[in-house]
């Protein structure tokens, strides 16, 4: 119907005009956008994951017959989403823009050889010294020993790189390829 194209349209049209005041913001104050950015997207991404995690324990409880736990409420941990919020804006958002932008000064092409000198020198310089700087930073936060973060990472450091080496690297080679630098920390 007509009125059902009117609404389409607008809806284009403020979407448009999201992404150009958002494009504005980058070239602007590139900095404190990525870091706004990097807070919400790590904050919301935190609360999705603590939601997922619960409906997951209820299937599993389901299905062992634990009708208590089944039936449990969602108690949404504020705090924890707060930590990675303020990691995200303050650690993970300067380091990446700070790094991106290096990574594009020394590799500027989008050409398919770029995108992958510029992956590799991510994943194999950037990502195995940001992961343990943010897991340490989130235990940190959280009042752990550093007995605690030691252990961590002696058990569990090489196999959460393997893990993010095989989400990230193939990620990024489609993200690096297909847009513009500016726009990397959305998706990275």
């Amino acid at each position: 119907s007509q009125h059902h194209q009117f609404i389409i349209a607008s809806q284009k049209k403020t979407m448009l005009k999201l992404i150009t005041w958002y494009s504005q913001r980058l070239e602007s104050h590139p900095l404190t956008t990525k870091s706004i950015t990097s807070g919400f997207i790590s904050g919301s991404g935190d609360a999705i994951c603590q939601l997922i995690v619960h409906e997951n324990n209820k299937k599993i409880m389901r299905n062992k017959g634990d009708d208590k736990t089944v039936n449990a409420k969602f108690h949404f941990d504020w705090l924890r989403t707060a930590r990675f919020t303020f990691l995200g804006s303050v650690l993970i958002a300067p380091i990446v823009h700070h790094w991106y932008s290096f990574l594009n000064k020394k590799i500027p092409t989008q050409r398919i050889n770029a995108v992958l000198k510029r992956t590799f020198y991510d994943q194999t310089i950037c990502a195995p010294l940001i992961m343990p700087t943010f897991i340490s930073s989130v235990m940190v936060l959280e009042g752990k020993k550093i007995s605690d973060i030691t252990y961590k990472m002696e058990n569990e450091y090489f196999q959460t790189l393997v893990a993010n080496w095989m989400l990230w690297v193939p990620a990024q080679v489609g993200i690096h390829f297909k847009t513009m630098n500016r726009w990397w920390l959305i998706f990275c």
